[in-house]
């Protein structure tokens, strides 16, 4: 039987991405993004929670400042939102160095980034999957 092994990475953002990272953390906690629709290798939809530092007064005008001051963003669709936290989708255009990091993890190495991926102001985590000898030798290249 074929077996696939699990790795869980935390790790904390490239240098490129700070200005977009301090911009989406402003308000919010922390996102934990629990499903991917990838349209193509460029651009993104995904199901996410998103978890804010304080209940938002006005849950529309925070997704909007998300959309202008991220640039990777292009619309937010709110779903459901209980106190801190807001369910919702998130159609948008990933950052060349995730594009680049996909392809690599998939053609490469054959593995896969397995859901959910959880996203801080300090860090990221994620679980990529694959046969085991593809794990070692992507987590080697790492």
């Amino acid at each position: 039987m074929f077996g696939l092994k699990r790795f869980t990475i935390r790790t904390r953002y490239h240098s490129s991405l700070k200005p977009n990272i301090k911009k989406l953390f402003e308000n919010v906690r922390s996102i934990t993004i629990q499903d991917q629709f990838t349209t193509s290798p460029k651009q993104f939809l995904i199901l996410c929670n998103i978890h804010w530092k304080r209940p938002p007064d006005r849950i529309e005008g925070m997704l909007e400042h998300l959309i202008e001051d991220i640039e990777w963003f292009d619309e937010i669709i709110p779903i459901d939102t209980q106190k801190r936290r807001t369910l919702c989708f998130i159609k948008g255009n990933h950052d060349p160095g995730y594009t680049e990091l996909f392809l690599l993890i998939v053609k490469e190495f054959l593995c896969f980034i397995e859901f959910p991926l959880h996203a801080s102001e300090e860090y990221g985590t994620f679980t990529i999957v694959g046969p085991p000898k593809e794990v070692s030798r992507l987590l080697e290249f790492m």
